[in-house]
């Protein structure tokens, strides 16, 4: 069935009795240019809605009562790939992406049933296998007696706006060189796990490390060379820790390691011993082979600070006093005090 001839049924098929009395009065009171005027009204708005139907970048997909596709505009083949007589006679679960369990589509129709509408994002199936993600709003269409004749369904691709403002969140909270967590989502992993480690009685440590030599390699060899550095660097930092531990990059050639769940001090400083030799060995990088060592230093919570920012201050403090005493060591804070 085409745009136009459901459009057509749409407007003509539901004359109401009164629509009926008021033509019949009009071709044999006034002859039959005014009932040709009515309907040439109605035809004119068929003709709009039918163009509009075609011409919206949504796609629109119209069905009838037992939920099987009539007709799609051109925009829905545009987005799923599939065109109109592949559809027809289809239920829309043809588009369906598998993603969603069944609860989700439970309440989609209970929602529509009770409202007459539902609105909200869905993952779908392009005809060529890939998932996209849409906008959907779908509407049930009544006739004067209040029986149900259509569904509506209206849905535009926000795949790339999605993914857009997914990127920018990340790069909200994340190092644009390394990728690794920055200051900001560092800090908020720090107060859920001192949170955590308050209500559990738990023990977690921060380590604040320091690059040592890194100026005079970047200053020598140039900054390509040195974020290719930064970035092993980072890559072995990670291979250090636990997948529940946050390594955070937060400027220049500082590091941070947040671990979440220590038994005792000891823990931490094995960590940092660990990421202090990995970080001895050497770096293959363009045809250098280039050295470094690292200055570490640790604070444990409780005993080193209740909140984020004793913490973070004293995880510092214990990193120069590392520097202090030769560089290529760890300290813990309460070690200097």
């Amino acid at each position: 069935m085409s745009a136009y001839e459901v459009f057509k049924e749409l407007f003509f098929h539901d004359l109401s009795m009164w629509q009926s009395h008021v033509i019949t009065i009009l071709v044999v009171s006034c002859g039959v240019v005014v009932a040709f005027y009515f309907f040439r009204k109605k035809a004119d708005e068929l003709r709009l809605a039918s163009t509009v139907f075609d011409s919206v970048d949504d796609a629109v997909a119209i069905t009838d009562v037992d939920n099987r596709i009539i007709t799609v505009n051109p925009a829905f083949t545009r987005i799923t790939g599939y065109a109109a007589d592949e559809v027809i006679g289809k239920n829309p679960k043809v588009l369906a992406s598998g993603l969603q369990p069944p609860e989700f589509y439970k309440e989609l129709w209970d929602a529509l049933i009770t409202t007459d509408g539902w609105n909200g994002e869905i993952w779908n199936r392009r005809k060529n296998g890939e998932v996209f993600v849409e906008w959907l709003s779908i509407k049930r269409v009544h006739d004067e007696d209040g029986n149900l004749t259509h569904h509506v369904a209206v849905f535009s691709d926000i795949s790339e706006r999605k993914a857009t403002a997914e990127r920018i969140q990340h790069l909200a909270h994340h190092d644009i060189l390394t990728d690794l967590p920055n200051r900001i989502l560092f800090t908020d992993r720090l107060q859920q796990a001192i949170a955590n480690a308050k209500r559990e009685s738990k023990h977690i440590a921060v380590l604040y490390l320091d690059l040592d030599k890194f100026k005079q390699i970047n200053d020598t060899h140039g900054h390509d060379i040195g974020d290719l550095l930064l970035k092993e660097v980072a890559a072995r930092l990670l291979d250090c820790v636990r997948d529940s531990d946050t390594v955070s990059r937060i400027g220049g050639d500082e590091f941070l390691v947040l671990l979440p769940t220590i038994e005792e001090e000891k823990d931490a400083i094995l960590v940092a011993e660990k990421i202090r030799h990995t970080l001895n060995q050497a770096f293959e990088l363009a045809n250098y082979s280039l050295h470094i060592s690292s200055s570490i230093g640790i604070a444990v919570f409780p005993e080193h600070g209740s909140d984020e920012i004793t913490m973070l201050k004293n995880a510092d403090a214990a990193m120069y006093a590392a520097k202090k005493h030769g560089r290529n060591n760890v300290k813990l804070y309460q070690m200097m005090i």
